[in-house]
């Protein structure tokens, strides 16, 4: 009976330490949205080493809109294959004018992981309170 108690206490307190954590991963707005991705594609000089990982991401988005889009914002996640969030790189890319193409290099180097899966994120300016932020899916992306 001890085990089964010991159990529920170990799964209780793992449920508490990993909730907030899953919790704080942000949400995407789920549109429309003004800015659209063209195209993402990681720079072949990436590499990977026994310490880390390190290289670029190229980043090709338009604005689709007759209106300029301002305080434009693209961040990339790296996360770890546990899981783990490694770093956030920002790029500030300021206003996007109406039909505008645009172009955003995004580098990283990660010391102590070597699998490294990215996340892109775009904020913009719609008026609101707080930017609104959407999740760049990988049907964009060329590897």
């Amino acid at each position: 009976m001890k085990s089964y108690q010991f159990a529920a206490l170990a799964l209780a307190a793992a449920g508490t330490v990993l909730m907030p954590a899953y919790a704080a991963r942000r949400k995407s707005d789920p549109g429309p949205h003004p800015l659209k991705i063209l195209k993402i594609v990681q720079d072949g000089s990436s590499t990977i080493s026994m310490n880390g990982a390190s290289g670029r991401y190229h980043l090709w988005m338009q604005n689709t809109t007759d209106v300029a889009v301002d305080k434009v914002q693209v961040q990339m996640e790296l996360w770890s294959k546990t899981g783990r969030l490694e770093d956030t790189i920002k790029k500030e890319v300021g206003t996007v004018d109406s039909g505008q193409k645009t172009f955003v290099e995004l580098k990283y180097n990660v010391i102590g992981e070597t699998s490294l899966k990215p996340r892109f994120w775009v904020l913009y300016n719609a008026g609101k309170e707080a930017p609104v932020q959407f999740e760049i899916d990988g049907a964009s992306w060329n590897f």
